[in-house]
């Protein structure tokens, strides 16, 4: 058992690692923006080193920019979920795609340590065109992981998913260590702010950061070809104190439908994990084992799902319920995530508005307002491996009225009214919360109501439909600003 549960730790780690490189570099874009925005020096703070800084061309309105361009990354995406509909094959794990896009992630935070400051002239404006190129191929990597590590998770258990998403909540939280360290968002006196290392080595450690999610999923492959399927997938199951022998009672091969010789009888307890299947692909990466039903009808309903010597299955979410119809519980996922998505992104470009510039605690403000934002979305999505609810409107109400509170806010910026610093930065938290537990918990509800072949096909869906909310939400808001709404 100690063994068993080493492996599970094992598997954990990897997947955390693995949801870590999925928008680890764009976290650290906006962890650094504070650098990016205009400082001002007084009399004072120049006695005491302050160093002036202009800004990039794009000034305060490079959240904005940003926030668009990591949206405008959704047509990478896009294009991979119409060509997969066409080509794809729904059992095959995209370990492939999710490589090219991490090492591609590398490539573009090297260009960000060398050349963030570069600027070129187009169409009569000047633009931080490094830094605009490298966050959308980072906008590109992450919007990627949306439409292929979550279709992957959906052949694991509920512990490895958790452990995966809870990795996409530390890029945030991540990011804002790495910035910290560097010395941004220093509450003394922003004036007289300089990092304390240079903005090189900040996206050299980035880029480490993500070559770490590659052989992280390197790492997944080689020990599941190792060791097997059996410690690797029965998370779930085995933490209920069964040993790895009693576990391995339920796995039987499938060879022409009957059982090898030998098998040992079940014993007679409910099996209340549900399965997933998953093709060994052509690199033969999965055993082709099955796990049994106590059900016989279930077994015949997943006899007929899967393919002898194609398909492995997987413990899952708990005991099912009766099932919707796949388009209404696909629909309502689809409408919870666009809506979360559309606030949470919808706010971002929001943020160098919210507060005073005049104030020491400007850049400080700054840097706490996008810590929150970071923290707050790995609570939300660390909460939904022990608490679970799966009427999500009401976790989007919460979320919808504080969003309302955070646009008024920034459309009295011009008339010098703000609310107090330390309330917006808590709420703005509340509404990270809640953000990360219905991205969650959407997927999570995907594996409860939408039947075990079609889990990968939906996961999918929803990761796309993910990066519209986002990309609307960002859109809308460049707008307001571009257009002096927001000013």
């Amino acid at each position: 058992m100690a063994e068993t549960r080493g492996k599970r730790g094992a598997y954990i780690v990897l997947f955390l690692f693995l949801g870590l490189g999925s928008w680890i570099l764009i976290a650290t874009v906006y962890a650094e923006a504070p650098l990016f925005v205009p400082r001002q020096c007084t009399n004072e703070s120049l006695s005491e080193g302050c160093q002036p800084f202009d800004g990039v061309p794009e000034k305060y309105e490079i959240y904005a920019v940003l926030d668009v361009v990591v949206q405008a990354a959704n047509i990478v995406p896009l294009i991979y979920v119409a060509l997969h509909a066409k080509v794809g094959n729904n059992n095959r794990p995209p370990v492939i795609e999710i490589g090219v896009f991490f090492l591609l992630g590398v490539g573009a935070a090297i260009a960000l340590a060398f050349n963030w400051e570069v600027t070129a002239t187009i169409f009569g404006e000047e633009h931080s065109v490094v830094i605009i190129l490298a966050t959308f191929v980072g906008g590109a990597v992450g919007s990627m992981s949306m439409v292929t590590i979550w279709p992957f998770m959906s052949f694991f258990g509920q512990e490895y998913t958790s452990a995966m998403s809870a990795g996409i909540g530390l890029c945030g939280l991540v990011a804002s260590g790495l910035a910290l360290s560097q010395g941004v968002g220093q509450c003394i006196k922003f004036q007289a702010f300089a990092p304390y290392y240079p903005v090189a080595d900040y996206f050299i450690a980035v880029g480490c950061i993500v070559l770490l999610a590659f052989a992280s999923l390197v790492g997944i492959v080689l020990m599941r070809r190792r060791m097997g399927l059996r410690a690797a997938l029965l998370g779930a199951s085995s933490a209920g104190g069964e040993g790895e022998e009693d576990q391995s009672k339920q796995l039987v091969r499938h060879e022409g439908g009957g059982q090898e010789e030998g098998e040992e009888e079940e014993s007679g307890e409910p099996h209340t994990s549900r399965m997933r299947s998953l093709s060994a692909g052509e690199g033969g990466i999965i055993p082709p084992i099955t796990v049994p039903f106590a059900d016989e009808e279930e077994n015949k309903r997943f006899s007929s799902i899967v393919a002898d010597e194609n398909y492995v299955a997987m413990p899952n979410t708990p005991a099912k319920h009766t099932l919707p119809p796949f388009r209404r519980a696909l629909g309502y996922a689809a409408a919870i995530i666009f809506t979360t998505c559309f606030l949470q992104y919808g706010s971002l470009g929001l943020t160098s508005y919210l507060f005073d510039a005049t104030e020491e605690q400007y850049q400080c403000n700054l840097f706490l307002q996008t810590l929150t934002f970071n923290l707050g979305s790995i609570l939300g999505r660390v909460v939904t491996a022990k608490l679970k609810t799966f009427k999500l409107h009401f976790v989007l109400l919460v979320q919808f009225a504080i969003f309302v509170y955070l646009y008024v806010f920034a459309l009295l910026h011009q008339n010098g009214v703000f609310a107090p610093a330390a309330l917006t930065i808590v709420l703005n938290c509340i509404f990270s919360i809640a953000h990360g537990y219905l991205f969650t918990m959407v997927f999570l509800r995907m594996r409860r109501d939408v039947e075990d072949d079609k889990v990968a096909k939906a996961s999918r869906y929803c990761g796309l439909i993910n990066q519209m909310g986002s990309l609307v939400g960002s859109v809308v808001t460049f707008l307001l600003i571009h257009q002096h709404v927001i000013v």
